[in-house]
């Protein structure tokens, strides 16, 4: 069989699915790829760099054009919303396109982040992105619930058909959490652990406010939130502070999977993970990577209510929800988790491990992929 030309449009440093999506396509042995991403790094500027710089953009240009021309299809990465020019100039050739819609840069700066007002002149160009995303021949979404949202939010009159998959996140195996606490051994006090960005859609301030109620009812527990700011950190840190729970709630910014560092403390130390639990629709909707990455290490996970996370998960066997996205939900969920045994945990983690598998592993990912993209 004759291999297709695929060319593979976005950026992909720090992007894992994207980065997936080119290994999977590559290990198949169907598709040749091409991929784009060219730049010039310099740290002073003089006229030998600049001059370096315009021929880097005319050589990058003209391979992108002749990586087009040769496509059989062109996939769009997660994320990359903004690459406008190069979707409609693949548009202009009749090429097959294929996308992959993570996010909605409209929704999470007019909705999520309130970053623009829903009026504005940027709010019309962030729509415009989404709207040519979706436009593609086949458009990916992580799952059934974010797909309704994202194409009412972005076509919010309805009567717009687009022809979209499904394909869910996709998470590298990590090593398994030892749960010491559950085990009623020496530890006395459960290690509750968040991660993630420090923005609305993961209310924060309600996992705080959790926190304060715990400490209250005299609950042994230390709350160890990862974040990806030290600037980002700082209302959550004076929330801390106000709170007085500077001695059982930390704040860090230096881990991370990609250094070690956050696997590691994980590994060792967690016993509850904590998902999204913002007060947004959205927040009602998506998965987060939090979730995954927490099932994946067999860690017990506590999340706000939401249509994706139930599209897949039971909320008895597999993980914990809150009834509501308030701290004394949070807080009342934790006191029941925290009476949990070992056996009893870890068939609950056994349970989700089983979901992820089947649904959110690189192996289940990949044969998704290319199902899809034979259809």
């Amino acid at each position: 069989m004759k291999k297709k030309n695929v060319y593979v449009l976005g950026n992909i440093l720090g992007a894992y699915r994207s980065q997936t999506v080119i290994g999977t396509l590559l290990n198949s042995g169907n598709y040749n790829v091409n991929f784009s991403n060219f730049s010039v790094g310099t740290s002073r500027p003089s006229v030998l760099t600049k001059l370096f710089k315009v021929l880097d953009v005319f050589v990058s240009s003209c391979l992108r054009v002749y990586f087009l021309l040769r496509a059989d299809f062109v996939f769009v990465l997660a994320m990359n919303n903004n690459k406008f020019i190069q979707i409609l100039l693949a548009k202009l050739f009749r090429k097959t396109i294929i996308s992959d819609f993570y996010i909605s840069y409209y929704d999470t700066r007019v909705f999520d982040r309130k970053m623009v007002s829903k009026s504005s002149l940027m709010a019309k160009v962030y729509r415009f992105y989404d709207r040519l995303l979706l436009s593609a021949d086949k458009v990916f979404f992580l799952n059934n619930a974010e797909k309704e949202y994202y194409i009412n939010t972005v076509y919010p009159n309805g009567n717009k058909q687009i022809n979209a998959f499904v394909i869910p996140l996709c998470i590298n195996a990590k090593r398994k959490a030892k749960l010491d606490y559950y085990k009623k051994t020496d530890k006395e006090y459960l290690n509750i652990c968040w991660w993630g960005t420090f923005i609305p859609l993961h209310g924060l301030e309600n996992i705080i406010e959790a926190a304060s109620i715990l400490k209250q009812q005299d609950v042994a527990f230390k709350l160890n939130l990862f974040g990806d700011s030290k600037k980002n950190a700082v209302p959550y840190n004076q929330m801390v502070k106000e709170l007085d729970l500077e001695d059982c709630v930390f704040l860090h910014s230096d881990y991370t999977f990609s250094s070690g560092r956050l696997e590691e403390y994980l590994v060792t130390n967690c016993d509850l993970a904590l998902g999204a639990f913002g007060a947004s629709e959205k927040a009602h909707t998506v998965i987060t990577n939090k979730v995954i990455d927490a099932v994946s290490m067999k860690i017990p996970v506590l999340t706000g209510r939401s249509l994706g996370i139930m599209e897949y998960f039971n909320t008895i066997e597999d993980l914990f929800m809150t009834k509501s996205n308030t701290g004394e939900a949070i807080a009342t969920s934790v006191m029941d988790i925290k009476e949990l045994s070992f056996d009893q945990a870890k068939l609950i983690v056994d349970n989700s491990y089983g979901v992820f598998k089947e649904h959110f592993s690189i192996e289940a990912f990949g044969d998704k992929l290319l199902a899809h993209l034979e259809i």
